[in-house]
């Protein structure tokens, strides 16, 4: 059976967290609780750390419901097999001021955290994601996309932003450094 993939909507809050929920993790023991939210705020580290999963599912879940959320989920038949947490980048306040100069007034979506099922990685899921994500981002009218991959030694456990090998076929280029990982870009 083919992949689908598509852009999350109000009905799969269930399905997410679900998703989150029989993840182990095991290589990032920290990331279990996060429910993709870390991105979505500016608060300081240490006040990050104080939420509670309890509190990141039922954030990811209502931002779900009330259509904040964007991203796309990937299904095997009805198994949820992936995760891209990518859209306008004006929905991930983390890193909003300190990308938005680089979009030159434009709107710009960014992609920055893939998850997917350990028996589906290495097939190329997270590629097939990111080119669904940018054409989704064409069809919104956005100018272009950023993505932020770790490179180098930190890189592989910091593999869920996407690699720069991926990132570079799907056209997108190197245009500096931002928090420890490398700046791409994408324009169409």
């Amino acid at each position: 059976m083919p992949i689908e993939i598509r852009p999350i909507l109000p009905g799969d809050a269930e399905r997410f967290v679900d998703y989150f929920d029989r993840l182990d993790f095991a290589h990032a023991r920290e990331w279990k609780g996060c429910y993709c939210r870390y991105y979505h705020h500016a608060m300081d580290l240490s006040a990050w750390i104080s939420r509670t999963p309890e509190t990141n599912r039922n954030e990811a879940m209502e931002s779900i419901r009330s259509g904040k959320t964007r991203g796309f989920l990937a299904f095997d038949g009805e198994k949820c097999v992936g995760w891209l947490n990518g859209g306008p980048l004006d929905h991930y306040p983390r890193l909003t001021e300190w990308l938005l100069p680089f979009s030159q007034g434009r709107k710009f979506a960014v992609t920055i955290c893939f998850v997917i099922d350990p028996e589906y990685r290495g097939k190329g899921l997270a590629r097939a994601m990111l080119a669904h994500a940018i054409e989704s981002f064409r069809d919104h009218g956005l100018a272009g996309a950023f993505a932020l991959p770790v490179s180098g030694d930190d890189g592989g456990n910091r593999r869920y932003r996407g690699t720069m090998h991926m990132y570079q076929e799907a056209g997108y280029r190197e245009i500096g450094t931002f928090s420890g990982a490398v700046l791409m870009q994408k324009d169409w």
